[in-house]
């Protein structure tokens, strides 16, 4: 093998060689940017679900606190109906 095809190796070799390296900074890179998107996604799904959950809180204390009111509403009007009824029938 003279020097020229041994240099002609080598190089072919080297080239080869940064390929390979390119490639795998390649995909290096794919797999980060991957794992950023999968992240990002993660973290503006869990802010969605946290405003949602603070939407939903004030809704339910209010909805308990308006039906908690109409039951005294309810035991109010049941007894000045019973009281009504109690005073007509004497």
């Amino acid at each position: 093998m003279n020097s020229f095809d041994r240099d002609l190796g080598e190089s072919s070799l080297s080239s080869t060689s940064q390929q390979i390296i390119m490639l795998q900074r390649s995909m290096r890179r794919d797999e980060t940017l991957v794992r950023q998107r999968r992240h990002r996604r993660l973290r503006r799904r869990m802010v969605s679900m946290t405003f949602t959950l603070l939407m939903i809180i004030p809704i339910s204390y209010g909805v308990a606190r308006a039906l908690d009111e109409a039951q005294t509403a309810r035991s109010l009007l049941e007894n000045v109906s019973d009281q009504l009824s109690r005073a007509f029938d004497r």
